[in-house]
């Protein structure tokens, strides 16, 4: 038990890496799951950017929940931002 909580005090402490996942909208949507704790919105539409280039496309933002480790929100103590690739030429 106490080694149970000593990781996840240094998790806490720590954060969590940032993670991309397909989401739950469709296969042309994707989500930046961020540690409520060390997640920026600057950092997430960052990283939606990059991966859209790569499809010759710009991201827009969707849906964002904010977590919280007394969130009742679907990220729990994670930020989801849910994004959508759209082409280039869509916007034209």
């Amino acid at each position: 038990m106490r080694l149970f909580l000593s990781i996840t005090f240094a998790l806490l402490l720590n954060g969590c890496a940032t993670e991309i996942r397909q989401s739950s909208y469709g296969s042309g949507y994707f989500e930046i799951r961020q540690h409520f704790s060390n997640g920026s919105e600057f950092e997430a539409n960052s990283i939606a950017q990059s991966r859209c280039s790569m499809q010759n496309s710009v991201s827009k933002l969707v849906n964002f929940e904010k977590g919280g480790i007394l969130s009742g929100s679907r990220g729990g103590e994670f930020n989801l931002y849910t994004y959508q690739c759209i082409s280039n030429q869509s916007i034209a």
